[in-house]
């Protein structure tokens, strides 16, 4: 049942996260979150003076849900595949409150729910300090600071943001109807339009 959880949350959510970083930012966070997850509950267990050995797979399942509430909190998902709510609903409570449940020896292990916890205070870490989107940055920022960029420039990065707000309104369709919603016209302009805004 663990690993089952673990490979649906990928399936659904693990693909749009890494269109939104690209491989490389989205390999990070997950190898990351793994990794500090798993560096938590060895600690805790340290502390406690027992021995124990940990692969914080779960824990880096958790920060990509987290990551993906914060990105998209209003985006639709359908809990337990039948109930539809908000993300941020469904991880901020119904996920993260069971941890929280857990952590205070309601029901569960403790240590599964400090590593799952951690997990998704790397995943939230992860979106407020490091870019958003495959581009680079905040595709919704406009920056207030004057452009200095040649006028062939200037014209490229309209260009890149013109590009960047479409992919953003079709990810939002992804988030809501599903990726079947798209069109395959849709779904060849994603994909070239990621490969672009990487520099690939």
């Amino acid at each position: 049942g663990h690993v089952i959880f673990n490979m649906l949350a990928l399936f659904f959510f693990g693909r749009a996260v890494e269109m939104f970083l690209g491989p490389k930012r989205y390999l990070g966070l997950y190898i990351g979150a793994g990794l500090f997850a798993s560096l938590v509950l060895v600690a805790w267990h340290y502390a406690s003076g027992e021995n124990f050995h940990a692969l914080g797979a779960s824990g880096a399942v958790f920060a990509v849900l987290v990551w993906m509430a914060c990105q998209r909190p209003k985006a639709k998902v359908y809990m337990m595949m039948v109930i539809p709510m908000p993300m941020w609903l469904a991880v901020g409570v119904f996920i993260l409150g069971i941890e929280f449940l857990q952590l205070g020896g309601v029901f569960g292990s403790v240590g599964t729910a400090i590593a799952h916890l951690s997990g998704a205070a790397f995943g939230a870490a992860y979106w407020y300090f490091m870019p958003r989107y495959a581009g680079g940055g905040n595709f919704r920022q406009v920056e207030s600071r004057p452009q200095r960029e040649a006028p062939g420039g200037l014209e490229d990065a309209h260009r890149r943001t013109a590009m960047r707000m479409a992919m953003d309104k079709l990810l939002d369709k992804v988030h809501s109807e599903g990726i079947d919603s798209l069109t395959d016209e849709e779904k060849a302009f994603l994909e070239r339009a990621s490969r672009e805004l990487r520099g690939r």
